[in-house]
């Protein structure tokens, strides 16, 4: 770089930091810079495109041009002339960029051809599939696009049944850590639909009013540790059903065996938590199979401590 005129003392160090960020060259024994495949692929590109991209002799002019600015030899007219060449380079290598494609594509896999089928794009309803990556990633063959996922490094991420977002038709996915899974929809998880949302929020900070995920309809109660969110009824804890809240981690354990659970319209007169209804098993009387009483007591917010006690149907 020196040998050309290219970056300063200061900005050298930073170059060669990009590059090794970007996996275009790694750092070997002797502190030698080694090109790697994806490297060697991006400068044939450019060189099958546009060879003043490779080439030092464009950058250098660029070096010299703003030396002589500093110097006040020369004016900004340099500095325009400068963005228009490389704007007209951008446009004519986007044209281009076939000649490009080709050159991947015989060193690396197509998308396409990689990752599994996940769950059904909301604007073609083909299938996505789950790239096995770092980060993971949903990638729709179809429509050519790709979608953030929850990290599953300390979880599992899984379709949601055939269960769709009602907003944008994709559907939905469960992830995060397992203690606190949440149900997400690709879509909304990277193009928030509210403005109470966030990238990267699941359906339980949803404000959808009358979607069976958002926090609207499975939302208990206010957060106990008073952080300012919501208690979420977790749909995937079962059998050992728990709140989460969606703002700290803290979690409610409860109603541990029952079969299904349902947060109600309705809410508690006392608490103004909702009403949760519980069912069991259904068991046999005599056997006393999966007979079993639990009792809980449940912290709700203002202090109230209301304790219930849930039995089993017996028929």
């Amino acid at each position: 770089m020196e040998k050309h005129g290219i970056g300063t003392d200061a900005s050298i160090p930073v170059h060669i930091n990009t590059i090794c960020q970007r996996n275009y060259v790694a750092v070997e024994s002797g502190r030698r810079l080694v090109p790697t495949k994806l490297g060697i692929s991006l400068v044939h590109g450019y060189w099958r495109v546009d060879r003043e991209l490779v080439l030092p002799t464009m950058r250098a002019e660029v070096e010299t041009q703003l030396n002589l600015i500093a110097q006040g030899k020369a004016d900004y007219q340099a500095v325009n002339h400068v963005l228009e060449m490389f704007r007209q380079k951008f446009v004519y290598y986007v044209k281009n960029i076939a000649q490009v494609d080709v050159l991947f594509e015989a060193s690396f896999t197509s998308l396409a051809e990689t990752g599994k089928p996940f769950c059904r794009c909301g604007k073609c309803r083909r299938y996505m599939k789950l790239l096995d990556t770092r980060p993971q990633r949903l990638f729709c063959p179809c429509c050519q696009e790709t979608y953030a996922v929850p990290n599953s490094k300390h979880g599992v991420l899984q379709p949601y049944g055939d269960k769709k977002c009602p907003l944008d038709d994709f559907d939905l996915g469960s992830g995060g850590k397992l203690a606190r899974s949440f149900v997400f929809c690709p879509f909304c998880y990277n193009n928030p639909p509210f403005e109470s949302m966030k990238e990267g929020h699941g359906c339980n900070h949803c404000p959808h009013p009358t979607c069976p995920h958002s926090y609207m309809t499975s939302g208990v109660c206010g957060c106990l540790q008073e952080c300012g969110g919501v208690m979420v009824l977790d749909p995937q804890s079962h059998p050992k059903w728990r709140l989460t809240c969606n703002k700290c981690p803290s979690v409610v354990s409860m109603f541990e065996g029952a079969v299904k659970i349902r947060v109600m319209e309705t809410s508690c007169p006392q608490c103004q938590a909702q009403i949760i209804n519980v069912d069991y098993k259904v068991s046999c009387v005599f056997l006393g199979v999966g007979l079993r009483g639990t009792g809980r007591e449940i912290r709700l917010p203002g202090g109230v401590s209301q304790a219930e006690e849930s039995g089993v149907a017996i028929r």
